[in-house]
């Protein structure tokens, strides 16, 4: 489309035209037609990852990638990604998609190396520009009021109308989706980015004042030990509360964690046997692991999972770990993201 627009652009002589150069113009502009713009980036694939020691003993399984269940493309457009990756006897529900984030304006950025960095996508929708993805080259162009430009995977060098530059830091291809750093982004695109005093970002956008987010920022995950229920809360709204098993006595620290890894059908190690459970529905995990930053009495980490057991939910009978019915585990796990901050407290 973006070839023909531009071939379109060009006069054409009109009158007696050999046959050869119409149809070598015909195979030309389809050529263009893919090159310039082929598929939209695709999700990460879920890559091994070691074993995460669990309180109630070892859960073992793939790490799926840290991905958001919410993005946002300039004024928060949703989208979510859901786990596909083998057959569910739960289900896989739809990811929790509060209404509130869709009135939200905001960039969601990624944090590569320890520095902030936005999606192309997500960045052409501010600039109301679009965004091409040659993968056999790993090349991304945008074409917008900048004119158009031409990124290489994991360089600094790019081209602007065919004259090469540089920016900052070099671009990132991550799960087949480019992203730039913001300050590159702000500076490319004529969009001034400010910093408060806690270096939170923002980026100024036809005169308006746009929020940068963090992707982990964007749900908190509250456990109350002592109604023994876990609240998922989306800046700051509740988006939902479910019940749960938490730890007997103060097995469950009290705190601020986060979590730290995800693990699609996980299997287990008992501690006091050493016995191997595979996955499957005798599995005390269940079909997801939440792997939480949190270390119980017993040196063991604290994670939020599934279980054969639903009815201990609404209980306090745990080793420490925090027990859902599998169907809101597997809607909480399509949901969050590693690095979401969970905070204990009675």
């Amino acid at each position: 489309m973006l070839a023909r627009r531009f071939a379109a652009s060009r006069p054409v002589v009109r009158g007696l035209v050999p046959l050869g150069v119409l149809v070598g113009l015909i195979l030309g502009l389809r050529v263009a037609d893919s090159a310039v713009i082929q598929s939209l980036a695709a999700a990460e694939s879920p890559a091994p990852v070691e074993a995460a020691v669990g309180s109630c003993g070892a859960a073992f399984g793939p790490d799926f990638p840290a991905a958001p269940a919410l993005a946002s493309s300039a004024f928060a457009s949703v989208r979510a990604q859901v786990v596909t990756d083998v057959p569910d006897s739960a289900g896989d529900p739809e990811p929790v998609l509060p209404a509130a984030a869709q009135k939200q304006q905001f960039l969601v950025a990624k944090k590569l190396d320890g520095k902030l960095y936005v999606a192309l996508n997500d960045g052409m929708t501010l600039v109301k520009g679009m965004t091409g993805w040659d993968e056999a080259n790993q090349r991304a162009q945008t074409i917008s009021r900048e004119g158009l430009l031409e990124y290489q995977a994991d360089t600094r060098r790019y081209l602007r109308n065919e004259r090469e530059l540089e920016t900052k830091l070099p671009t990132r291809l991550v799960g087949g989706t480019f992203y730039l750093s913001l300050d590159d982004f702000g500076e490319v695109y004529g969009l001034p980015v400010t910093y408060d005093e806690e270096g939170r970002a923002t980026i100024a956008v036809a005169g308006q004042q746009v929020p940068v987010r963090e992707e982990a920022e964007l749900y908190e995950i509250y456990i109350n030990r002592t109604q023994r229920t876990l609240t998922l809360k989306y800046l700051g709204r509740t988006v939902k509360t479910y019940p749960v098993c938490v730890g007997a006595g103060v097995n469950t620290p009290l705190g601020r964690f986060h979590i730290a890894n995800k693990v699609v059908w996980p299997s287990w190690r008992s501690l006091s046997t050493g016995r191997l459970v595979p996955p499957g529905p005798s599995n005390p995990l269940g079909p997801r692991w939440m792997g939480t930053s949190a270390v119980g009495d017993e040196g063991h980490v604290i994670g939020i999972h599934g279980n054969n057991r639903p009815s201990s939910i609404g209980r306090a009978v745990s080793h420490g770990c925090i027990r859902m019915y599998n169907k809101d585990a597997l809607e909480l796990f399509d949901t969050i993201m590693v690095g979401t901050p969970v905070i204990m407290h009675r």
